[in-house]
């Protein structure tokens, strides 16, 4: 996996990116799909689901 994997900007929910302005202090946000999202519980559900698309290819 890329050091440059976006975990934590992505939404684990529908796949879209994060387009605001990003810093640490930023811990929950909602996206447009209506899922509102922890950073860490974020980044960790996508780099489960990125290192398991990773094992199958």
């Amino acid at each position: 996996m890329s050091q440059w994997f976006p975990s934590s900007k992505m939404y684990s929910n529908c796949g879209e990116m994060y387009s605001g302005k990003w810093s640490l202090a930023i811990r929950t946000w909602s996206c447009e799909c209506g899922i509102t999202h922890d950073r860490d519980q974020n980044a960790a559900t996508n780099i489960h689901t990125e290192s398991l698309r990773l094992l199958v290819t």
